[in-house]
């Protein structure tokens, strides 16, 4: 959409350089931006007021950095096939699930997302050396069930981007394949988190 006579700035925020900065969360009660340095394997945090930086490096892959609403020093992060709760303070993470052995390849997970209810909602890539990459339809979306994964779509390439139309229900939800180039819609119950296909 176009805007007359409107001058847009782009400006750095950050001085920490990413390799492939990614999963902004804007916390808005605390003007604090939370991301993660995909392949750096780095947990980041950028106070807007302040402009104070600071990051917490796991190494691996990591894809998600989620507060938890009840507590603010504890998040929900990726790492490679698995799904951690970190705390920042401390740096001490917990194990919560990891992601079962794949035949095909390496699974790992990728973008994930939150309804308004709080429920995870994420998604997979799987490698393979020997296949020399991506291994097509072999990767998934999943749902976390508190301590457990439920498998909610399968055949995915590559889970990559996905969100909820803005309607007070979230009846719809979106699910990037970055690998097939195909935006999937699905009927979505915020009640249970169950998806249907359209």
């Amino acid at each position: 959409m176009e805007t007359p006579g409107a001058v847009f700035k782009i400006s750095v925020l950050a001085s920490q350089r990413s390799l492939l900065g990614e999963a902004p969360f804007h916390d808005s009660v605390s003007n604090v931006l939370y991301y993660v340095d995909s392949l750096n394997g780095d947990f980041l945090q950028l106070n807007l007021t302040s402009g104070n930086e600071s990051k917490i490096h796991v190494g691996g892959s990591a894809t998600i950095m989620i507060p938890y609403q009840n507590n603010p020093q504890n998040f929900l992060v990726t790492y490679d096939n698995q799904i951690l709760k970190l705390n920042w303070e401390t740096q001490e993470t917990e194990l919560i699930v990891r992601i079962p052995d794949n035949e095909e390849g390496t699974e790992k997970f990728n973008d994930g997302k939150c309804d308004k209810t709080g429920r995870l909602l994420i998604g997979s890539v799987t490698t393979n050396i020997s296949y020399g990459g991506t291994v097509p339809n072999a990767s998934a979306l999943y749902r976390l069930d508190g301590n457990s994964l439920v498998k909610l779509v399968g055949g995915i390439s590559v889970s990559n981007g996905m969100g909820w139309s803005n309607d007070e229900e979230q009846k719809n939800f979106y699910l990037n394949d970055f690998g097939k180039r195909i935006i999937y819609q699905f009927d979505y119950n915020l009640e249970d988190g169950a998806l249907c296909k359209q």
